[in-house]
């Protein structure tokens, strides 16, 4: 049995070279078919993870510490109202990584005779910097360092004609008694989060300033927080609190996640279905050309198995050189892609904006998966051809032919 399929393999490798332009158009079928799924593959996967990393860098954090209730209708007067202590003790946690307090509430921003609703929101400048990127997203300025400093968002920046270094004053009611406070601050950035709500509004002041104005005294809103995995969220749940995941916090993205992945299901069938119809098509040529000789090997006693046997290797050969053609054509794309990335200026994916470029991902497992899934479409496909190759008759194929 080893003889004969060793036998068949020699026969396969050199009958698919008998015919080069054939052989070449087929290989190139799959490689062309193989490049264009790794790349959609990739380039998906990388659209997913920058818009997680956008999600996650930019405001939600890996997860969210919150009065019970305030996710839902979000009132300046839910809050926890020990926040140092929760605090700490949330830092203090196993598998934590940072992190940061936050109050959130409603202010007003004048500047001159202009004035604008605006939201009002103080964090630690230190430990906020540790849980997002926002001195990376600077537009202009510096990250705020003196006890009057503030960071406004980008468009109210631009509507409010706001400059860095220029003065205005934020004002904000206490929570309990509606009393009216203000500050006078000083504009040290401009940033552009991500977030079209924070960059439309808000005013980020220190978080001891937020809290004098709203009169909240060491009340936290939120508590944003990185971790080393998902499940030391749940570690994180106690009594008089709630804790929310990204995904929960932003259900959108996740369902957008999931109609992608059904979509690109759906493509790469219709690409999978398009490259079987080629190589079929090719196939079948190739059983045209071939008919007298499987009729002369029919004649001489060749048994149909081992006719169908040598048409498979035959395939099996074509889907190993094709998926390792297209591997060679996908490497300098998947490069440029990966590291140089496609920019994407303006590009806005479920209320989230892409400020940097789109990175391709590729993960090792899967494109192994892909190049064995073409070779094994291959052979499928050719395994139409073998069956009719099995009921060639000698005497019909030599009278066709000649």
């Amino acid at each position: 049995m080893r003889d004969v399929i060793g036998t068949a393999w020699k026969l396969a490798w050199r009958n698919i070279w008998r015919n080069p332009r054939r052989t070449l158009i087929t290989c190139a079928a799959v490689a062309l078919g193989l490049l264009a799924i790794l790349v959609m593959t990739g380039l998906v996967r990388g659209m997913n993870d920058r818009l997680i990393e956008s999600l996650t860098e930019g405001w939600l954090a890996d997860g969210q510490i919150m009065a019970p209730g305030y996710r839902e209708a979000p009132d300046v007067e839910t809050r926890l109202a020990d926040g140092d202590a929760v605090l700490a003790e949330v830092r203090g946690a196993a598998g934590v990584r940072a992190a940061s307090g936050r109050v959130l509430g409603p202010g007003m921003v004048a500047i001159g005779d202009r004035n604008q609703p605006v939201q009002l929101v103080g964090v630690d400048f230190a430990a906020e910097r540790t849980v997002t990127s926002w001195p990376d997203r600077l537009v202009a300025g510096a990250w705020p360092e003196g006890p009057r400093d503030a960071l406004v968002g980008r468009d109210l920046a631009e509507e409010m004609e706001l400059e860095v270094g220029g003065p205005l004053v934020l004002t904000a009611a206490h929570v309990d008694t509606g009393d009216l406070d203000s500050v006078r601050l000083r504009v040290a950035g401009i940033v552009k989060v991500g977030d079209p709500l924070l960059d439309r509004s808000a005013a980020i002041v220190r978080l001891d300033t937020a809290q004098r104005l709203l009169a909240l005294g060491d009340a936290l809103h939120v508590i944003a927080v990185r971790v080393d995995d998902d499940a030391v969220l749940a570690a994180l749940e106690a009594p008089g609190r709630e804790v929310a995941g990204w995904r929960a916090l932003a259900p959108v993205v996740q369902q957008m996640s999931e109609l992608q992945a059904i979509s690109f299901g759906t493509l790469l069938g219709i690409v999978g279905l398009i490259l079987a119809l080629g190589i079929l098509n090719t196939l079948t040529m190739a059983l045209v050309d071939r008919l007298q000789e499987f009729g002369v090997l029919r004649a001489l006693g060749t048994r149909p198995r081992r006719l169908a046997l040598m048409i498979l290797i035959e395939a099996f050969d074509l889907g190993v050189v094709g998926v390792a053609l297209g591997l060679l054509l996908t490497a300098p794309v998947y490069l440029w892609a990966s590291t140089s990335g496609i920019p994407m200026p303006g590009v806005e994916v479920g209320g989230v904006e892409f400020t940097h470029p789109l990175h391709a991902r590729l993960v090792w497992g899967e494109v192994v998966g892909l190049g064995a899934a073409l070779v094994a479409l291959t052979v499928a496909v050719a395994g139409i051809t073998a069956w009719r190759v099995t009921r060639v008759q000698p005497v019909e194929a030599l009278r066709r032919v000649g």
